[in-house]
């Protein structure tokens, strides 16, 4: 119980994930058991079918088959064992594990543990240098644990490679014959452990709906999770960014505005001034008339004032707001605000625009509020606003 509540913590939210699970091995390697007599490395072969119950976990029935026998020693005698196992082994993809995933996108190291059966025949128990039959044939099993290392290679979405070692533990001493011989100098109780090195190719496969997915090992929730992680990470310091941007241009707008307010006083103040000076009299003309020479100098301080407010909002439009100049027409998709001078709601409504009303425009900025995400304003010929995302071109730099 404490296994199978274990193997569903790990697995929970793996799955109804559309992934690839399935896979079959086939693979083939050199095989030593750690008997008395010292053994002969022979071939061993072997296919087995893995299912992965999530990124980090998978699970492998496994078979395989080989040929145990001697080699040359002091002790002079010869065995052969042919035998094949059956059983299951679970996998630890250490990538997921540890969070070194990143390195891993082409390479999984992992490891396994699991349970075996091994059954065998040993024959030829013998004395070389007599030639004298120590023991008869024998038949048995033994229950083992493999413990193994392997690391997976990506190929395609179809195959896999991998290389693994992987020694097995049991109690027996009979793969050779040892614990039947009845020589007074055998060491009986002395396990002939295995060693198994291998690779081999794993064809990957799942069913038809999961047709066209990636196989589940090579996806990687935690690094997905990471990259969103990051990705936030990048939009909050962007947004940082374009807030400090949007606090330095609301400074110079600040700055140009007051300078405009400044000059504009200004205006105000002279023509007040001027308001309030007598008046001159033309001898000439016979009568008191208001002078001619002030009036021009009243018109000459209004125009110059006037081309300085001009030129300060000019400053605005191009430096602060990404003014650009263009004509043409759009239609409201929407009931609007036209906004006095500035491309923000700050500004005042000079009037509702209802929806259906084809308007021109001189021109547009990229930098104004944002309604709706959209920071695009079209300006008119009066030189006042209306929002870009309530037309049918919200994207004036596109068109």
């Amino acid at each position: 119980m404490i296994l199978i509540g274990l193997v569903t913590l790990l697995t929970k939210g793996y799955t109804q994930l559309p992934y690839k699970r399935f896979a079959i091995e086939n693979w083939c390697g050199i095989s030593q058991p750690q008997t008395d007599p010292t053994p002969a490395i022979t071939p061993f072969y072997g296919i087995n079918l893995r299912y992965s119950l999530s990124p980090l976990l998978a699970l492998n029935l496994n078979y395989g088959l080989g040929t145990w026998k001697n080699g040359n020693d002091n002790i002079g005698r010869t065995f052969t064992t042919p035998y094949y196992l059956f059983g299951f082994r679970g996998q630890v993809n250490l990538g997921e594990l540890f969070h070194f995933y990143h390195l891993t996108h082409r390479v999984h190291p992992y490891l396994g543990l699991g349970l075996y059966r091994i059954q065998f025949t040993v024959s030829g128990i013998r004395q070389r240098e007599k030639d004298a039959l120590v023991a008869k044939d024998y038949q048995g099993g033994l229950i083992a644990l493999p413990i193994s290392f392997g690391i997976r290679f990506y190929i395609s979405p179809r195959l896999d490679a991998f290389v693994s070692a992987e020694y097995v533990l049991h109690n027996s001493d009979s793969i050779d014959g040892h614990s039947i011989d009845t020589r007074v100098y055998n060491s009986l109780n002395n396990p002939d452990y295995l060693l198994f090195i291998s690779t081999g190719i794993s064809w990957k496969f799942g069913f038809k709906k999961q047709k066209g997915q990636s196989h589940m090992e090579w996806t990687s929730p935690a690094e997905e999770e990471e990259a969103v992680f990051q990705q936030v990470q990048n939009k909050e310091l962007e947004a940082g960014k374009k807030i400090d941007s949007i606090g330095k241009m609301l400074e110079k707008q600040l700055y140009y505005q007051n300078k405009t307010d400044s000059v504009l006083n200004q205006l105000q103040n002279r023509i007040q001034s001027l308001e309030n000076r007598p008046l001159a009299v033309d001898t000439k003309g016979g009568g008191d008339t208001t002078s001619s020479v002030l009036l021009k100098q009243l018109q000459k301080d209004n125009d110059y004032l006037t081309s300085e407010v001009k030129a300060l909002n000019e400053k605005i439009n191009y430096f602060l707001l990404g003014y650009i100049p263009k004509y043409g027409k759009v239609t409201l998709t929407q009931e609007t605000e036209l906004r006095l001078g500035l491309p923000n709601t700050q500004a005042k409504v000079i009037k509702k625009l209802p929806k259906g009303s084809i308007l021109e425009y001189t021109g547009f900025v990229t930098k104004g509020e944002l309604m709706n995400g959209n920071p695009s304003w079209y300006k008119d010929a009066g030189g006042n606003y209306f929002s870009a995302g309530a037309t049918n071109n919200p994207n004036p730099t596109e068109k």
